[in-house]
C-alpha cells in the first residue's frame, strides 16, 4: 500500500498477451488497467 492504495501491478509482453485467450473473470479483472506501451523502450514515466 502506498499512501492508503492499494497498487495491482502486472508486467507482460504486449504481443503474447493480444494472442491469448481469456476467461470472462480475467478481462472483468483486466478492465481496470491502465496499459503503458513503450516500443522503444523510452522508459517514460506514466
Amino acid at each position: 500500500m502506498i499512501n492508503g492504495y492499494l497498487y495491482d501491478i502486472k508486467i507482460d509482453n504486449f504481443d503474447e498477451a493480444l494472442s491469448r485467450k481469456y476467461s470472462m473473470v480475467a478481462l472483468w479483472d483486466l478492465s481496470y488497467a491502465k496499459v503503458v506501451y513503450d516500443p522503444e523502450n523510452n522508459k517514460t514515466t506514466h
